[in-house]
């Protein structure tokens, strides 16, 4: 899990949804992500689709790019 003392937390995102984002950045599945954070896969879905709706786009990518563009993710964040 990400902590709020090692990344600063984008305002426009909780910090669970921060999370998620990171995840989705470095390509995990949803199950993946479940499984990494403790919560269930209907808790994921759940949190990507404010993550889209957040950012006002319909797919991972796109999540990603805005993130990206607005500093709400940094390159080094990701870690692949």
């Amino acid at each position: 899990m990400v902590s709020g003392n090692d990344i600063k937390i984008p305002n426009r995102l909780t910090p669970r949804q921060y999370e998620v984002l990171l995840l989705l950045a470095k390509g995990y599945t949803n199950d993946e992500i479940a499984e990494k954070l403790f919560i269930t896969n209907h808790t994921v879905k759940a949190h990507i689709c404010e993550i889209f709706s957040t950012y006002k786009v319909s797919s991972r990518l796109q999540a990603v790019i805005k993130a990206l563009k607005e500093n709400a993710l940094k390159l080094d964040d990701i870690d692949l």
